[in-house]
């Protein structure tokens, strides 16, 4: 199949060479150039706009204040023990939110990464197990850290493990 094309001589009625063309089945790709559309002044008004619906108030604002606090009592009880990432699995909420909440309501939270040391508890398992002589590794397992962890923590201490000469 051929496509056909008008013939650009030049031709008083041009308007009869489309029509015909178009009726036997030409499609007309190019027509007269458009004319633009005058905007309108910014001085004029803008045309009437709908009317709002009545919008539904979003959340008892009290509701949010309550579980917020709620979530701030719950991080008093991890208070300087667990760093946001921690905090924010156990609220269900975003890390950003926990920072939020921790800086508004004066909850200390760890840097991640930012641990101190060992806990109370530890720190006396790790000096009863050194006086029997367990190993490092065995001692770490016993503890629930990393043997480099407790290595470290044993020597800020003066603990050592293992068999003693």
């Amino acid at each position: 199949m051929h496509r056909q094309s008008i013939d650009n001589s030049k031709s008083a009625d041009l308007a009869a060479k489309i029509a015909a063309f178009t009726a036997a089945g030409g499609k007309v790709t190019q027509g007269p150039e458009l004319k633009q559309v005058p905007r309108r002044q910014r001085s004029e008004p803008k045309a009437a706009e709908r009317p709002r619906q009545p919008t539904k108030p979003r959340r008892d604002e009290s509701k949010a204040k309550k579980r917020q606090r709620q979530h701030a009592e719950i991080m008093r009880g991890y208070e300087g023990r667990l760093n946001a990432d921690e905090l924010a699995d156990i609220l269900g909420v975003s890390t950003s939110q926990v920072r939020k909440l921790a800086e508004t309501y004066g909850v200390e939270i760890l840097k991640k990464g930012s641990r101190s040391g060992p806990s109370v508890e530890q720190l006396a398992e790790m000096r009863r197990l050194s006086a029997e002589n367990s190993t490092l590794r065995d001692a770490a397992k016993w503890l629930g850290v990393r043997p480099h962890t407790l290595r470290r923590w044993g020597d800020e201490r003066g603990i050592t493990f293992g068999r003693q000469p």
